[in-house]
């Protein structure tokens, strides 16, 4: 092996390959060496290197706001003045606002000043009229940060006497001002909430699209379950016996004596009740069970749903089911249960059955009415038409497959005029999950980039320090709550630390469907859903409903 001869290559330039760099032009430091001529730009641009990068830290890792101090209180000697306590803040641009000793404000003085800056003339003191301006009006107190340039000094060989405009500044002095404005009351920071609703769109309407997901949820495994399975036998065993005992006890206990209605307020829970009850009568009927203690009441039990129903029916409104789609499925639940489980609806074990699968939904508490089958379809395509909107309108994605996930196409619902086919709810199911999958993808990757802070913008790099009311230019209130405060550990918080740890696990690819065999009744179908989850515990963290 030959070894290579290396040389230098002069000013400007490195030997061997350089690093890709951004085109960007980033801060440059100085860099000094024995035999350099130093000149004043050299020592400005070490000083303005390392003041850019304070501020640049003061701006990004902290905000502008006050970090400590700056109490602003009334003046015990005057009505138009105000005392600001001393104090430390951060403007926007990263500088650094420091007032070391109490500072006494003439606020007439100040607004005079502000409509001088308003008008662009001087129209005198405007509180030499009293009672001229009766009403409260508001305004924010605001500090400004300055700069005056002192100590003059003569330039080299100049001599020891400043004359003849010779004599420049040798230093800057960080100062600042006070000065009253309109209140600014727009946000300080930005919440997660807002770019979350710049992705999904407005929080009612995405409501309604997560609540359809949260139906389809409870139904996909399920209907994958019944439509694998079509044939397999029913159990039913003595503990449901027992069971359907209980529930029937239970019903009878929340049922109104004759001649009374059921308040509205037990709408819900009486509905899951005889829902469940319902659920026993059609796992006894699909066993074709023979249990002497459940026939002695069976005929009771039926005609009771009846009964039930007909209580429950005039209070299917949105006064007592204020969620539309918990509304649409009490409706199906309560006909369903009515045509399948009632006094009418005893199996006749010398015909076929004609509505098997149906039955074998009820057992796990689910209505599939061919009305009902055709909106759970309807469901699909309504989220797969918002999802595709949402698509469209989101620039910026981390989950590359979700499009053509969300793009595959959906079973068609072939007839929902008769019986279920089992083939047809296997492909009703895997849609399900699919799309409902898909849908939360879409909310783990908008809801991790969500929490990623933007950069600020400085439209105004006035600091708030309080908020002050006026009338008949005395001042009446003072209230510092409403400005920004810069706390030290930024903004971080234990719900937002918590939203990070919910962000991570939804991040993750979305788990299978649950584990149909693992199923033997569908808690809180017709109560209001479920929200322990960790996609709705991070959009409750991130984008409260008042936020929309």
């Amino acid at each position: 092996m030959t070894a290579t001869a290396t040389t230098g290559c002069g000013c400007g330039c490195s030997a061997g390959s350089p690093p890709v760099r951004s085109s960007g032009a980033g801060l440059t430091r100085p860099v000094f060496f024995s035999g350099q001529l130093l000149t004043e730009d050299d020592m400005t641009s070490l000083t303005g290197y390392i003041t850019a990068k304070a501020r640049l830290h003061n701006r990004m890792l902290f905000g502008a706001g006050v970090v400590c101090g700056f109490d602003v209180v009334c003046d015990p000697c005057g009505r138009g003045s105000v005392l600001v306590r001393p104090g430390y803040g951060l403007d926007c641009c990263g500088h650094d606002v420091v007032v070391e000793a109490e500072t006494r404000l003439d606020v007439a003085a100040l607004l005079r000043d502000l409509r001088h800056r308003s008008l662009g003339v001087d129209c005198g003191d405007p509180c030499t009229t009293p009672g001229a301006d009766p009403d409260d009006r508001d305004y924010g107190l605001y500090v400004r940060y300055l700069e005056e340039r002192v100590e003059p000094v003569a330039a080299y060989p100049a001599g020891d006497v400043c004359a003849g405009g010779d004599c420049q500044p040798s230093r800057i002095r960080e100062t600042y001002g006070f000065l009253l404005k309109s209140i600014d009351d727009h946000a300080h920071g930005v919440g997660p909430g807002a770019p979350l609703a710049r992705f999904l769109g407005k929080r009612r309407d995405f409501s309604e699209i997560w609540a359809l997901a949260y139906r389809l949820d409870q139904y996909a495994a399920t209907l994958a379950r019944v439509g694998a399975e079509p044939d397999k036998a029913v159990t039913f065993e003595e503990a449901d016996s027992e069971l359907l005992l209980m529930a029937w006890t239970d019903v009878q206990a929340k049922l109104p004596a004759e001649g009374e209605t059921l308040p509205g307020e037990a709408a819900q829970e009486v509905a899951e009740l005889v829902r469940r009850l319902a659920a026993y009568v059609a796992r006894y009927d699909a066993a074709k069970a023979k249990v002497a203690e459940v026939d002695a009441v069976l005929d009771s039990v039926r005609q009771g749903l009846v009964t039930a129903v007909d209580h429950l029916w005039p209070l299917l409104t949105d006064n007592w089911w204020p969620y539309p789609v918990q509304l649409s499925t009490a409706q199906a639940a309560l006909a369903e249960l009515v045509e399948r489980c009632g006094p009418e609806a005893k199996p006749d074990p010398e015909k076929p059955e004609t509505w098997k699968l149906e039955r074998r939904m009820l057992v796990f508490g689910l209505p599939l009415s061919p009305a009902f089958r055709a909106r759970l379809y309807a469901d699909l395509r309504q989220i797969r038409d918002w999802l595709h909107i949402r698509l469209e309108k989101i620039a910026d994605r981390g989950d590359c497959a979700l499009p053509a996930d969300v793009g595959k196409p959906l079973p068609e619902p072939g007839g929902v005029t008769g019986p279920a086919e089992a083939p047809r709810l296997v492909q009703l199911a895997g849609a399900a999950a699919r799309i409902v999958g898909c849908l939360r993808r879409l909310v783990a990757d908008c809801a991790g980039r969500s929490l990623l802070p933007p950069c600020p913008d400085c439209p105004d790099s006035d600091v708030l320090l309080a908020r002050i009311t006026l009338r008949d230019c005395a001042v009446l209130r003072i209230c510092t709550v409403a400005r920004p405060q810069v706390h030290l550990a930024g903004s971080w918080s234990p719900d937002r630390a918590r939203a990070w740890e919910l962000a991570r696990r939804v991040c993750r690819w979305p788990a299978g469907p649950t584990d149909p065999l693992a199923i033997e009744y569908v808690e809180r179908l017709l109560l209001e859903p479920d929200t322990s989850s960790d996609h709705d515990q991070l959009l409750e963290l991130l984008w409260p409903p008042e936020d929309d």
